[in-house]
């Protein structure tokens, strides 16, 4: 029996999305974030990640659901943009990691395909919950503000 896909579930606002466990590098609680100046409208700032300057990115934001937690009560997920840059989502919460059938995962609905550039791309039915898959490609690849590669911080 082949392995079911792991995902990691979290929250932006009320809604819950899910984000393939292979794209997390890690979830860190939120440190200072320092905003940069015109650095587009759903990027939040840069945070000093073990030595690394991360951008960070609003997920609530970006996907049109209001801006995330501004008081270092949400999270951040660190996720691949590409192999060489990460970058890192704050969400309000990121709680747990999920093992769905295939079978559970349908289409999304057409209203949420057209939604944040096709950002669902499909929609889990659990029990007490559903879940929005998201295309991250999608979610990031339409940010054409993302700053440039991350970088060694020298202080």
């Amino acid at each position: 029996m082949p392995a079911l896909p792991q995902i990691v579930a979290l929250r932006c606002g009320p809604a819950t999305f899910g984000i393939s466990i292979d794209r997390v590098r890690e979830i860190v609680m939120v440190p200072e974030i320092t905003p940069v100046p015109e650095s587009g409208e759903f990027i939040r700032g840069i945070v000093n990640l073990r030595g690394r300057i991360l951008p960070v990115l609003d997920l609530g934001l970006r996907l049109g659901l209001g801006p995330g937690p501004r008081d270092g009560s949400g999270r951040i997920l660190v996720v691949e943009h590409d192999p060489r840059h990460p970058l890192g989502l704050l969400v309000d919460e990121a709680s747990e990691v999920l093992r769905i059938p295939e079978s559970l995962v349908g289409p999304p609905p057409e209203l949420a395909a057209g939604s944040a550039s096709g950002a669902i791309k499909g929609v889990a039915r659990l029990e007490d919950r559903l879940i929005l898959l998201l295309d991250l490609g999608r979610v990031l690849g339409e940010e054409a503000s993302l700053p440039a590669p991350v970088r060694e911080a020298t202080a």
